[in-house]
């Protein structure tokens, strides 16, 4: 009987320790539908054992058996060494969702042991947390877009264009297949901090979708930010008024197509800007990318057009280097615009970054004298009313107020 009792307790010793050690192995315990994902578990107590993937009752369906060598089966495959078993899953789906366990192959009564608690989740976002000052990966889903833009969380900058192919900006590149995206951040910063979307970059007013709610982490503090950060971003990095001579005309008429030429021999890789926002439209790096109400090319002198002409399109449109960190833009064209012929929008002879006077609350002169014509009209009315019901004192007989050829107006 001691000796029974002495191998029950080791048996519990093991098994207690194998689930303390197991738990440990499961990395995350979060695993994304669609990836693979792997699980290591604690075989040293078995010769042959069994991989069981969760079925929500009292069995697990065996899935993959190592018994001297591992037999793989379509989805799942695993290694072993003389402690441990590596299970892979080559893509997750919900039915792997639940603890996955291990159970002696040479004992047909045997029981499985837990290795893993797993949990699905449709988030791309591997962990959530990219360290600060080193490379992180987001994937996303981009199977319901032609073309499609990366929207970073802060200030909503659109980074990296793929339409049709990805063109990398400075800090940022992109790489698509049929029905992901994956962008990589080179090294994260606080800019990055917050819920990184999806846009559609062939609709104009295309809502971005959310794909990763991303935090940062100091590693020299090892302490994670649990919240998205919220900075106040500058939308450009300097200024430059001066109008580019290649700006035809420099006024766009709005809801027509306009084009602007700058000149982009000094980059490898360039984004055009927009004035009013500092968003980057059009990425060209080393082909351009278009997005909904814009395209480019990409020759010496880059040509953006601008398919329908907005009040948002009004300032100094610029280029930025797509290759520099941190690049300055360079002022191109400085663009007015001007409305329908029953509309008009005038605009001053020196424009601004914003020149169009109906924003800036200006009427036109022909009004203000209209309505300068409009008041002495109405006082000389008032003048004659007045004559006309005062009767003058002591006068009596007919009083002659107004006698234009044979109309009398009179008074008794």
């Amino acid at each position: 009987m001691t000796v029974k009792h002495n191998q029950v307790l080791i048996l519990l010793i093991l098994t207690l320790s194998f689930i303390n050690d197991s738990a440990s192995t499961c990395p995350g315990g979060v695993a994304h539908f669609g990836r693979q994902y792997t699980i290591v578990g604690d075989r040293s107590s078995f010769k042959g054992f069994i991989w069981g993937q969760p079925s929500g009752g009292s069995f697990s369906l065996n899935v993959v058996t190592c018994n001297l060598n591992c037999s793989p089966v379509t989805g799942y495959s695993a290694t072993k060494n003389a402690t441990h078993s590596t299970l892979t899953i080559s893509s997750f789906k919900p039915a792997d969702a639940g603890t996955w366990s291990i159970r002696d192959a040479n004992d047909a009564s045997a029981k499985p042991v837990d290795v893993c608690q797993l949990k699905a989740t449709n988030s791309t976002c591997p962990g959530g947390v990219g360290l600060l000052g080193t490379e992180y990966t987001i994937v996303g889903d981009r199977s319901k877009y032609t073309g499609f833009v990366w929207v970073r969380p802060t200030d909503g900058r659109y980074v990296v264009t793929c339409n049709p192919s990805c063109s990398p900006v400075a800090g940022y590149r992109a790489t698509m297949n049929a029905t992901h995206s994956t962008l990589t951040i080179h090294s994260v910063g606080v800019a990055d901090a917050g819920t990184w979307k999806i846009v559609d970059a062939n609709v104009v007013g295309a809502i971005p979708v959310g794909v990763c709610q991303m935090t940062t982490e100091n590693v020299s503090s090892n302490t994670t930010d649990t919240s998205p950060l919220i900075v106040s971003l500058p939308t450009t990095a300097g200024t430059h008024t001066s109008a580019d001579s290649t700006c035809p005309g420099g006024v766009g008429l709005l809801g027509t197509e306009y084009t602007i030429e700058g000149d982009r021999s000094n980059y490898t890789g360039f984004v055009w800007v927009r004035p009013t926002d500092g968003r980057y439209v059009v990425t060209c790096n080393p082909s351009c990318s278009p997005v909904a109400g814009y395209s480019a090319t990409n020759d010496t002198d880059s040509t953006l057009t601008i398919h329908s002409v907005g009040v948002i399109d009004t300032g100094t449109w610029k280029i930025v280097d797509a290759t520099v960190v941190g690049a300055i833009p360079v002022g191109v064209c400085q663009l007015t615009t001007i409305g329908s012929s029953s509309s008009r929008l005038s605009s001053s002879t020196t424009p601004r970054s914003t020149t169009v006077n109906v924003v800036e609350g200006r009427f036109p002169v022909g009004a203000i004298v209209g309505i300068v014509i409009s008041i002495v009209i109405v006082l000389a009315i008032i003048v004659i009313l007045v004559i006309l019901f005062r009767a003058p004192r002591g006068q009596k007989g007919k009083y002659i107020l107004l006698k234009v050829g044979g109309l009398c107006w009179c008074r008794k």
